[in-house]
């Protein structure tokens, strides 16, 4: 007799809620597939039939938050400001599965969670805003693009979102669409002197 889908997810969630828990205090590797269990409340043995190894945990969080904000962000892109929906996405996840994102944006995994981001985002903003898949040009727009918004968002999860999320995405739009040097100078000590030489050339 099969299990029912509910069952099924609600076992797999406790491995993953139990291994969240887990690598709050320690690394992956030290973290081992018996301890999971015990604190899931279940043996080896059906650990096994949800994931092959602790490290498919980590691909089963990775997977479906990526799926989640791509869903989520590809739905209304077309019509609402990208830096916006982002944070919006990252933020409604948390709201839902906050080990998850505290997890991934973690500085053990943020850098292997980036490039899969970046990997899954490409295709979809190369699509939309029709963009030459063979300029290697456009590669390094959308890699500084998708970089600089996912480590403000990273540390704005980071920072305990110290800042409103509409204000972060302004802030970010103003970053990307007038510059960096013109939203420094804003906040420099010696604003009243006038901007720095460089910035004049």
């Amino acid at each position: 007799m099969r299990k029912q889908p509910e069952i099924t997810a609600a076992t797999r969630n406790a491995f993953v809620d139990a291994f969240c828990a887990l690598y709050e205090d320690r690394k992956s590797e030290k973290i081992t597939v018996q301890e999971i269990a015990d604190k899931a409340g279940y043996n080896r043995s059906t650990f096994y039939q949800y994931f092959r190894d602790i490290y498919g945990i980590l691909d089963f969080i990775e997977e479906d938050t990526l799926s989640y904000v791509k869903k989520n962000i590809t739905t209304v892109i077309r019509h609402i400001d990208f830096e916006e929906e982002f944070i919006l996405a990252f933020t409604q996840r948390y709201q839902e599965k906050d080990k998850y994102v505290k997890l991934l944006l973690s500085s053990r995994n943020i850098s292997k969670f980036s490039v899969r981001l970046k990997a899954e985002m490409f295709p979809v903003l190369t699509e939309i805003f029709q963009l030459p898949e063979d300029d290697p040009k456009v590669t390094y727009i959308l890699d500084f693009y998708l970089s600089s918004v996912f480590a403000v968002i990273s540390r704005w999860f980071n920072n305990g979102r110290d800042i409103p999320a509409p204000e972060l995405a302004g802030l970010l739009r103003d970053m990307l669409m007038k510059g960096v040097f013109p939203q420094l100078y804003k906040y420099a000590r010696n604003a009243q002197e006038g901007p720095p030489p460089h910035t004049l050339q």
